[in-house]
Formats: structure tokens, sequence, C-alpha cells
């Protein structure tokens, strides 16, 4: 959702005479306490942006408590119903054996308390979903995530933290050319070609990968470097507001933001890894499994000295006509 859309929907709240303040005093009359259906649809109004990915679990909780009052739930019914719901889900190559949807049951309830919480209808010590106990399993390695999700982490990158404009950027970098943190980190001024709209990517083991962007993305990169002291700052691209080069702490701190504002994030322990995975897994379901490789390899090269300032357009042109489809932007290469 659109930050104006967000603005919109919280502007409709407070026609309706709806703000913090009136459910902050309902704790005080238990009569007033809504049911959990109740309060699912108020948060849907309140929070649009935030509840997307939850859709499917809030009819599951619906169907199960719906008519209880918010503060009736308690941690065995919450611990029952998600392991009951966990056995019952299909069992498929990247479902975890039911456990990804018992974790989702769980943070979809912490969401839907934690606020509940905020708005002083309960207290911390009686949040039921808090105190939930998830079966015990192995992390898992990164996999592809829901456009909803994509969209969940481009709002808390672009709207969080200290400097939005940078983690955006970086988001975006690790969505259109599904690189590793390792290649941004490393990403210079003389990295980029402007008119074709292409990064250079320093990948593992000397291999360098010419990469198509969007124009959107490329103008944001040399705009970013223009008003954060150019190349007299430093020859890296991505900086903070003072010129320095950004490091991997940026990563830890835009990881923890994700994982803190969004529980499914945490549930699922979410790194920028799984942005790879996301736009790997769009490129093969659409394009198929041969352009999805030449999507991640690029046209790489070992030998530094002899790609330094070469790269053919036309073999970079179905990498571009990929990106056209992944970001509905044209891009110069992608007729070729």
């Amino acid at each position: 959702m659109k930050h104006d859309d967000v603005h919109a929907a919280l502007r409709f709240v407070a026609s309706l005479g709806l703000t913090l303040d009136d459910l902050a005093t309902e704790h005080a009359d238990r009569a007033r306490i809504p049911t959990i259906s109740q309060y699912i649809q108020r948060l849907a109004i309140k929070k649009p942006e935030s509840t997307n990915h939850y859709r499917s679990y809030w009819t599951i909780i619906e169907t199960e408590w719906g008519q209880r009052p918010l503060d009736s739930l308690t941690v065995a019914e919450i611990e029952v119903v998600a392991a009951e719901h966990r056995s019952r889900a299909a069992v498929r190559a990247n479902s975890r054996g039911g456990y990804g949807a018992e974790a989702n049951i769980i943070a979809a309830l912490r969401f839907l308390y934690q606020n509940a919480e905020t708005a002083g209808l309960i207290r911390p010590d009686s949040n039921p979903a808090a105190k939930a106990r998830k079966t015990s399993q192995a992390s898992g390695p990164a996999r592809a995530l829901s456009l909803d999700q994509i969209e969940d982490l481009g709002r808390v990158a672009s709207t969080t933290g200290d400097d939005t404009e940078l983690d955006a950027l970086i988001l975006r970098l690790h969505i259109e050319t599904a690189c590793r943190r390792s290649s941004v980190l490393a990403l210079r001024i003389e990295d980029l070609e402007r008119d074709d709209c292409l990064v250079r990517l320093n990948e593992r083991g000397g291999a360098i990968r010419w990469q198509p962007i969007s124009p959107t993305l490329m103008n944001r990169l040399l705009d970013h470097v223009r008003h954060r002291g150019g190349r007299k700052a430093t020859d890296r691209v991505p900086r903070y507001h003072d010129g320095a080069p950004v490091a991997l702490a940026r990563y830890q701190y835009l990881v923890r933001r994700v994982r803190g504002e969004l529980p499914w994030a945490d549930e699922l322990q979410v790194n920028m890894d799984w942005i790879g995975r996301t736009t790997e897994a769009f490129v093969k379901n659409r394009f198929g499994r041969t352009t999805a490789n030449l999507f991640k390899r690029g046209i790489a090269h070992i030998d530094r000295t002899e790609a330094h300032n070469r790269y053919d357009p036309r073999r970079l042109a179905p990498v571009a006509e990929v990106l056209v489809a992944l970001t509905g932007e044209p891009h110069p290469l992608a007729r070729l």
C-alpha cells in the first residue's frame, strides 16, 4: 500500500472517532472489551499495510475464537490450535513439515495482542500470545517470500530507522539484482554504467558480473552519490549522510528493524538472502531455469583486467528483458 493510502486509511479511522485514547479507556470497562473478530477488523482498518500477510490466518483465528472476548484466550488454547494446524498442514518440499504454518498462526496472534497491549486493552502480563511456545525446529534455509511480504520489507526499510533513503536503496538493489551483501558494500562509482543502466558487481572468487538495473534505480543511485558528498567523500556508492561508506553494521541494523517490526519475519529469521531467493524464484517461474541461471550468473568474467571496461550489450539483452518484467520499466538493452 502506498504511503498516501495509509494516511487516507488513518483519516478514515479518525472520522469514525476511533482514536488510541478511545481504545485505551476500554480496559476500564469489561463490557466494552471487543471480541477477537471485532479487533481483527479494527486492525484491518487501522493498520492495513501490516495485516496483509496475516489475512489467511485471521480466517483461522476467527473460526476458532471469533466471538470470544479479546482478553479471554489462554496460552494453552493457542498452543493446541497452532499444533493442530501444523499437523494438518500439507507437507510440501518447502513447508518445513507444517512448522511454518504453526509459526505463522502464533505470529499473527502476537501481532494482534501486541497491538491490543499497546492500546491498553490488555495488560502485558495478560498477553497469552507472547507466552505461547512453538514446536522447536532447526532454522530453515532462505526461501522465496510472497509479494505481500516483500511489500512489508519495503515499508519497514522506507519508513523506519534513521536513514530510510539508504535502506530503501539497498533493498531495491537486492530485489533487482539478487546480489550478495558483499557486492553492494563493494559497489563503487565507476561500477555504474549510466547509459546502459548496468551495475558491475564484484562476486565471489574474483568474478565480475554486469547486471542490468532499472532506470529509476540508476537515477537514485547517482542522486544518492551526488547528494552525499560526491567523489570527494568516497568512491563507494552506498554511504551515510556524512559521506562515510556503508559497512556490514548497516545490514545488521536493517535486519534487526525488519524482525522487530514484522513478527512473521522474526519467526522465519529473515535476512537479505531471502530477497535474492525471491527474485530468483520469480525469474525461474516466469522464464524458466535457463534464464534464471543466466540472470543469477549474468555475464561474468574472472579476469578483472579484461572485464574492467568491457561487456557485450547484446548478451545482456535477455537479462534486461527479465528486469522489465520484474520492475515494469523499459530498459535500454531489452530490445537489442
